[in-house]
This record gives structure tokens, C-alpha cells and sequence, in this order.
């Protein structure tokens, strides 16, 4: 039961990211900032929490400011009608450059940051990973399956004429899918951050990308796409501690760490194939 619980809640940031990035999809927009708004909320959490010592002001502020900014580009992309696949892309590049030079300017470093005012116990991660995931995915469902505006959303990206002759602006859910995609990301970057009770550059770890593919392999359905993020959240953890057996102590870390990505790609290539 414990080494169950342990799985689950590590797999909790690639399921909440997955829904973020399925939001998103739903809206007709591709998200490729997801890594860079996981490493910049976990990194304003981290520089809050460790300076003002309070972790709610941490979380508070981890939340509103990387969806300011992302409210910020959509604004702009609406308003001028930039390719918000081009957007999207610069933004990961610029908020994970920026969480860079926040770091040597507060912190005097670019390395691991760690304080004894940032510290929490794995049992603490645990239950905030499960119980998030858990409250994130009901509401999900409910609220794509079940409200109005959920339906609005999920035809978004496939009917927009359809809501424009209902008198629906499709800008406003485009809008609501990316400051929801934020808000999720950075639950799953304040995850994170607990999990390792500190900062390293690059927390994220991909997570993003990963993300995209399970919206795809779970074709864009919100049950496949979540028990798709669970299956990949299951394989990350294997793969982050397969070399404590003893077969594969000799294997190189970096080929088993890149089993998610690998199995991944795999699975892309295949799955298309029998559909």
C-alpha cells in the first residue's frame, strides 16, 4: 500500500499538467510553455517562501504572477493576431531564461537552491500530490462534460463558427483554456518544488512535452488522456529508480531516464497505425 501510494503521488504533476495541456488542445492551441511555467511558479514559490517565510504567500504569488503574464500574451495575440504556435514556443524560452536570471540576481546562483526555511517532509508531498490530482481531475470532468461553458470550450478549437452564430466570443475560451493551463502548471510546479524540498534549474524535467503526447495518445479524451498520464507518470518512476536493481546497475542513467521519452515516441508511432 505504501509503495502504491508513493507511485501515484509521483505520478500527480505529469496527470495535472496532462489536463492542462488537454484544455488547452480543446481550445485549438498548442501549449509549449508548460515547462517553462512549472520551473518559473516552482522558482517563485521556492524565492517567496525562503525570503518572506511563508508558504501560502509563496503559493499565492506562484500562482497569480505566471498567469498575469500569460493573460498578458493572450491579450496580445488576440489583439494582433500573432501565431500562437510561434508565441507559445517563445514564451517556454523565455520563462525558463528568465527563471535563470531571477536565480543569479535573488540568489547569486544558477545552481540547486535549498534552505532550511524550505522543507518538507515526503508524506506532506504525498498527500498534497494525491489530493490535488484527485480534485483536479473530478473538476475537470465535471466541468468539461457537464456546464456550458465546458461544452463551449471543448468546441473551442473544432467549432468556432458554431459559437460565433451563438453570439459566443471563441477568444474568451482561448483566453480561459491558457490562464487555466497556467494555473495547473503551476500547481504541478509547487508539487515538485515539495517533492525535492527545493529548487534545481530545469524542475520541470520535460514534464511539458510528456504532457503533449498523452493529450495525443489519449486522443484528446479526458478519462484516456489522464489514465495515459498515469501509465507514463507509473513509467517515469520506474525509470528514476529501475538502477536499485541489481540487473540494470551497470545500464547508464541517462538511457533509463530517457525511458519515458523513448516508449513515448514508440507509442506515437504505433498507436496512429491501429486507429
Amino acid at each position: 500500500m505504501n509503495i502504491l501510494f508513493l507511485m501515484l503521488s509521483s505520478c500527480m504533476p505529469l496527470v495535472i499538467v496532462s489536463v492542462a495541456a488537454l484544455y488547452s488542445e480543446y481550445a485549438g492551441r498548442m501549449i509549449f510553455f508548460i515547462d517553462g511555467l512549472v520551473t518559473l511558479s516552482a522558482f517563485i514559490c521556492y524565492a517567496v517562501t525562503v525570503k518572506t517565510s511563508s508558504f501560502l504567500f509563496g503559493i499565492v504569488l506562484s500562482f497569480l504572477i505566471p498567469a498575469a503574464f500569460i493573460f498578458l500574451i493572450c491579450m496580445i495575440i488576440e489583439k494582433f493576431r500573432l501565431n500562437s504556435f510561434l508565441a507559445s514556443l517563445s514564451e517556454n524560452i523565455f520563462l525558463l531564461s528568465a527563471v535563470t536570471c531571477f536565480s543569479v540576481i535573488v540568489f547569486k546562483t544558477r545552481g540547486v537552491l535549498v534552505s532550511e526555511n524550505f522543507v518538507f517532509s515526503q508524506s506532506a508531498f504525498r498527500i498534497a500530490s494525491i489530493i490535488s490530482g484527485i480534485v483536479i481531475c473530478v473538476s475537470s470532468v465535471i466541468f468539461l462534460r457537464k456546464s456550458k461553458h465546458g461544452l463551449y470550450l471543448r468546441i473551442t478549437g473544432s467549432d468556432e463558427k458554431v459559437l460565433i452564430n451563438a453570439g459566443v466570443n471563441p477568444a474568451l475560451y482561448r483566453v480561459i483554456s491558457w490562464i487555466t493551463a497556467s494555473f495547473l502548471s503551476s500547481a504541478a510546479g509547487i508539487l515538485l518544488l515539495m517533492r525535492l524540498s527545493g529548487f534545481v534549474p530545469f524542475i520541470s524535467g520535460g514534464i511539458g512535452w510528456i504532457a503533449l503526447a498523452v493529450v495525443f495518445l489519449g486522443n484528446k479524451k479526458d478519462f484516456r488522456v489522464m489514465l495515459m498520464a498515469l501509465l507514463f507518470g507509473l513509467i517515469q518512476y520506474a525509470a528514476n529508480n529501475i538502477q536499485n536493481i541489481s540487473i540494470f546497475k551497470n545500464v547508464p542513467s541517462a538511457i533509463l531516464l530517457s525511458l519515458p521519452y523513448i516508449i513515448c515516441i514508440l507509442m506515437l508511432i504505433i498507436i496512429p497505425k491501429k486507429e
